[in-house]
């Protein structure tokens, strides 16, 4: 029984497909707009970034004065323009010198103005007969990371319907198991009121505490051989280690430990209830 939960539950499980590497680019925007001010910077230095910037999906305004001031003045001007197109901003200082800046509104700003000043750079530091190289283009692809523990437990969260869906699988296979389990207990007690043997040892001079002690310690011997049965199906027919981590496996061992215990003792006095009736 517990095989088989565990075998639905990693259906349930499953994680998901990663989704492909988004490559990361100006065209995703509408009408990009990158606004730059140069100071102290040479022309050909600026036609590069313009080339660059231009090759990378965006269009591009040269600002006097301040580049913050300019960008609040398009933001207060036209607020839905500058949410939408305004995504990166360069301060060139110098040939040397620069800031990238970048909209925290738009997905992926920052590492798209990271990527426009290195091509810039690299373009500056590769150049052929005095033009820049073509054919050498930086590219940022974002890849998501493996899906791990914290990715199931994110599936859960927003879908109550899905963790109640592992919890009454567990719920309704694994006692049915556990109750067969228990219940094989019994047949010690029934036979040994039909073949006397209880009786016979007795009379030979066992004491009874010591009868029932050593019927117990067998008993629940053979419980902890099969509960660590039981535990050996969680790394072995787990497929995403959602029980079996953080010591989970020892939680669901010392459940298991004090029920057989508590399971051999109540098997025991059913068994004895069940043959004083039929006496």
């Amino acid at each position: 029984m517990l095989i088989i939960a565990i075998l639905v539950s990693n259906r349930s499980f499953a994680a998901r497909k990663l989704k492909p590497a988004l490559e990361m680019s100006f065209k995703d925007y509408k009408q990009p707009m990158t606004l730059f001010q140069a100071n102290d910077t040479p022309e050909e230095y600026i036609r590069t970034f313009e080339s660059v910037a231009n090759a990378l999906g965006t269009a591009t305004t040269q600002v006097t004065g301040n580049l913050s001031k300019s960008l609040l003045k398009v933001a207060k001007s036209d607020l839905g323009l500058y949410r939408e197109s305004y995504v990166v901003a360069i301060e060139f200082n110098s040939s040397e010198a620069f800031n990238a800046m970048y909209s925290s509104i738009p997905y992926h700003a920052s590492p798209l103005a990271i990527n426009l000043v290195s091509n810039v750079v690299m373009k500056q530091m590769l150049i052929e007969n005095g033009q820049p190289n073509k054919d050498i283009t930086l590219e940022v692809t974002n890849h998501r990371l493996p899906n791990t523990f914290y990715d199931i437990i994110s599936r859960i969260a927003p879908d109550s319907a899905f963790a109640a869906h592992v919890a009454v699988l567990f719920s309704t296979i694994l006692p049915i198991g556990l109750a067969l389990l228990a219940a094989t207990y019994i047949i010690f007690a029934v036979d040994e009121r039909l073949c006397k043997a209880k009786q016979l040892q007795l009379m030979t001079g066992v004491n009874p505490m010591m009868y029932w002690f050593s019927s117990f310690v067998w008993d629940y011997f053979m419980m902890i051989i099969v509960i660590c049965m039981m535990i050996a199906c969680f790394p072995i027919f787990e497929l995403h280690r959602v029980f079996s981590d953080n010591n989970g496996t020892g939680v669901v061992f010392l459940f298991l430990a004090v029920f057989g215990y508590s399971a051999i003792w109540f098997s025991y006095q059913i068994g004895r209830a069940s043959c004083r009736e039929r006496v």
